[in-house]
């Protein structure tokens, strides 16, 4: 399993003393939400963090866009550092051509899912996706607790998918990941965990032991 810590998450004005710390105990890449205050109802980081960030280190970063318009996003990602760059299913009529843009530009590209997309919806576009990016929670605010069944299940068919046909995405978990419903997620198939603030952020012990303990959890037995 992969930790993917959640820049927003953490305190904005420690941004770079987070990202030293999250490194030095080996996170291997991060995850950087940017919202438009249109898709959902709230404005997070601009194209500038994800500059700044790549500017600053080369751990791979994994933008999650959570727009209206993603197709005007993909380039100027690219040009500011992006390795790994996602947009909401609902968010375009077009995914598949959007998917094939992020790829032709070296990015690996992800499609989001929500709690309530339906499975019919995605099946078309897997063959062209690097890694599905499964909501735990409604997209736009941190702290919520994740809707595990409606996880699980998109984990579960999803992995099936991925087996049946060979595709070679990863599968991704964001919102409301905790300890515990981290391993019920690792057993249903996810590769990748974003470490938010449920995970590593704002607890009771330091940010570096929180990853620690956080980058040991296993599929269970």
């Amino acid at each position: 399993m992969i930790m993917n810590p959640s820049l927003a998450c953490g305190n904005w004005l420690c941004l770079k003393e987070d990202i030293d710390t999250l490194r030095a105990v080996g996170a291997e890449m991060f995850h950087i939400d940017v919202m438009d205050g249109h898709y959902v109802p709230n404005l997070c980081f601009p194209i500038d963090v994800v500059r700044a960030v790549r500017a600053y280190c080369d751990t791979s970063l994994e933008v999650h866009l959570m727009v209206d318009d993603p197709a005007a996003y993909i380039e100027p990602m690219q040009k500011a550092g992006a390795d790994m760059l996602s947009f909401h299913m609902n968010a375009t009529r077009f995914p598949i051509s959007l998917l094939r843009r992020i790829r032709g530009l070296g990015m690996q590209a992800g499609i989001a899912l929500n709690p309530t997309t339906a499975h019919s919806e995605v099946e078309a576009v897997l063959p062209y996706a690097d890694f599905v990016n499964v909501m735990g929670v409604e997209p736009g605010f941190p702290g919520q607790s994740m809707l595990l069944l409606q996880t699980v299940k998109h984990l579960s068919f999803l992995n099936k998918m991925r087996a049946e046909n060979q595709y070679g995405y990863r599968l991704m978990v964001d919102g409301g990941v905790d300890t515990e419903n981290a391993a019920a997620c690792i057993a249903a198939g996810a590769d990748i965990l974003v470490a938010g603030a449920l995970a590593i952020y704002g607890q009771a012990d330091s940010l570096a032991n929180c990853a620690k303990r956080f980058m040991r959890l296993e599929k269970p037995k």
